[in-house]
């Protein structure tokens, strides 16, 4: 005879009200033997889980090794999308971005999505054309250059991807908002502008030129365009130009939701996250209809933030791409593989100092402020190890664990990311020019 999973969760609902007991708490209560040994706390039985699903990986500077890179690479082969949700600013994860990507090209991946507006991305792509050097001189141009992709490994990974990728196609999908591409963007609506457009378009320009300059003299950075200027401004040179290009449109939008964001972020924190999260995941969708309307169906890994890479609901409380990115994925018949890198033990890593945009050394706070410090701490290893999370979470599989566990944090990442990479000794992040 065989029993149904609710006839068998029922019949400890009964035993428990018969003995007077909540149905709910029983099933998860045992009774404590005198005289037993405590038995481990859920943080100390994740810890030995994690233990057993560790994979040690090396790394010479240039390469990683070890069965930590093996599994990566071979979880990442069969998967539609992979998504790396980073600590920005260390030296070493663009790396170890590159070197997947170019192992995961002849599984049929040939597209990279950045934490970049697609705009700019599209300015980026053909930079890199010209290699490391193209992009220095696209920063030189319009300085300081796309936010992260003015540092020196991470053009590295920008020229090793588009070397790498079909040269008759775009290499890189800009998925998010612009911090420092203003002068950039509304040199190229200038130049396809009708003549109605030209005066709204030109208090646009002086509005951002004034920015720029108030931020040169003063240093801070609220006074930055992209968190000071007004979106009337955009929305009176889209009124003005009513015929206009996809080009044109994908420059406005940006302009428009950057200063929308941006305005929200000081004293409505959740809103501005809110939107800017369904800035991102738009600008996905935008990229996969346009790739599926020329017949392609593209494999693509994602390099942002941990909090745009998470799926569920990230710490900053919104879905972002990385809850979209694997459902589109299973909407395709495939699947994603989501894995996050931070700083470990003794690392570094690299801050924007947004009153000068150049990059300020301090110590790594990501793992820590995700609740993994316990592993960081209680995990050995030197350089990079990696983690399969997948195992350890059936030991957070109940109300009652989560409740003992009492670390959410922790607990959202390990459903979040299906592995971890513990970068013990990561370095900070240099310009790509001083």
């Amino acid at each position: 005879m065989s029993i149904s999973r609710r006839t068998a969760i029922g019949a400890v609902g009964v035993a428990a009200l018969a003995s007077g007991l909540d149905p709910i708490k029983a099933s998860a209560q045992t009774s404590p033997v005198p005289g037993a040994p405590t038995p481990p706390s859920v943080e100390q039985r994740l810890l030995d889980r994690a233990r057993q699903n560790l994979h040690p990986m090396s790394f010479n500077g240039h390469v990683c090794a070890g069965s930590g890179w093996d599994l990566l690479v071979a979880e990442s082969r069969q998967a539609e999308f992979v998504l790396l949700g980073e600590e920005h600013g260390t030296v070493e994860t663009p790396i170890l971005a590159l070197q997947l990507f170019t192992a995961l090209r002849p599984s049929g991946f040939d597209t990279m999505a950045i934490e970049i507006s697609p705009p700019i991305a599209q300015d980026l792509d053909a930079a890199a054309r010209g290699g490391v050097e193209g992009i220095a001189a696209f920063c030189a141009a319009y300085p300081p250059g796309p936010a992260f992709y003015f540092w020196k490994t991470e053009a590295e990974l920008i020229a090793g991807v588009r070397a790498a990728a079909p040269p008759h196609q775009d290499a890189l999908w800009g998925l998010d908002y612009e911090v420092t591409g203003d002068r950039r963007l509304i040199e190229r609506l200038k130049a396809e502008a009708p003549a109605s457009a030209r005066p709204s378009l030109e208090a646009l320009d002086q509005a951002s030129l004034g920015a720029w300059a108030t931020w040169r003299a003063t240093h801070n950075p609220g006074a930055l365009f992209t968190f000071s200027g007004n979106p009337a401004l955009v929305r009176a040179v889209r009124a003005a130009w009513p015929r206009r290009g996809a080009d044109a449109n994908m420059i406005l939008d940006t302009l428009e939701q950057t200063l929308e964001i941006n305005a929200l972020f000081p004293a409505r924190g959740w809103e501005s996250n809110e939107l800017r999260c369904r800035f991102n995941r738009a600008n996905l969708v935008a990229h996969l209809n346009r790739a599926a309307a020329h017949g392609r169906a593209p494999k693509v890994m994602f390099k942002m933030g941990e909090s745009h890479m998470m799926r569920g609901v990230s710490w900053t409380g919104n879905f972002d791409v990385g809850s979209l990115a694997p459902e589109a994925a299973a909407l395709r018949g495939g699947k994603s593989f989501s894995f996050l890198v931070g700083g470990g033990r003794g690392a570094r890593h690299g801050v924007i100092d947004p009153t000068n945009l150049t990059v300020t050394d301090a110590p790594v706070d990501m793992l820590n402020q995700l609740g993994l410090q316990f592993m960081v701490d209680g995990l050995d290893g030197a350089g990079p190890v990696l983690v399969d999370l997948r195992p350890l979470r059936p030991l957070l599989s109940s109300a009652a664990r989560l409740k003992a566990f009492n670390n959410p944090d922790a607990a959202r990442t390990i459903f979040a990311f299906d592995a971890l990479i513990i970068w013990n000794g990561s370095t900070a992040t240099q310009m790509l020019r001083a």
